[in-house]
């Protein structure tokens, strides 16, 4: 007779993807895995970005058209909900028309972290003015997934802040 034992580790003992990410300032850029909208989302370098992280949930901006990071809108991801997170937008003036997105975080260390972004549009081909009240939005239905890279510029820890600086970009004060 053979007796195969196998160890697990669960709860608060087991690692998590954020484990080691901490707050900071981020250098963001985008792949697309698949893009079937028309424009495509954006992708590419998209520059530097405040990334918060509180009670090892990640905080961070996961802009979705091309529109000053400043503006974006943020996710976040954390333990409780296995570093996803999802929601569901109606076109506004479109009663049939919305967007369904999720966020999820692939890996996680001290040098950055990478989220899956999945859009999927519906109802658009009801909706004449959706590109007029959400200029995001793309010219039909359509599903893209993009990849998010969140690479390590500079720690910010506390009791330091992550401020907005005279040129509009991202500094770590410590005053």
């Amino acid at each position: 007779m053979v007796i195969t034992l196998a160890l697990s580790s669960f709860g608060c003992a087991s690692a998590h993807p954020s484990d080691e990410v901490a707050p900071g300032i981020y250098e963001l850029s985008a792949s697309a895995d698949t893009d079937a909208c028309s424009p495509h989302r954006a992708v590419g370098v998209m520059g530097e970005v405040a990334v918060l992280v509180e009670a090892g949930a990640v905080d961070a901006p996961v802009p979705d058209m091309d529109a000053p990071l400043l503006v974006a809108p943020r996710v976040r991801l954390a333990p409780g909900q296995s570093y996803h997170s999802e929601t569901n937008r109606r076109i506004p003036g479109c009663e049939s028309a919305w967007v369904h997105e999720e966020w999820t975080m692939l890996q996680g260390g001290a040098e950055g972290f990478r989220v899956l972004h999945t859009q999927e549009w519906q109802g658009l081909a009801a909706c004449a003015g959706a590109r007029d009240v959400m200029p995001g939005a793309p010219e039909a239905d359509c599903r893209s997934e993009r990849v998010l890279d969140y690479a390590l510029s500079s720690v910010c820890r506390a009791p330091c802040r992550l401020l907005l600086g005279d040129t509009d970009s991202v500094v770590c004060s410590c005053d």
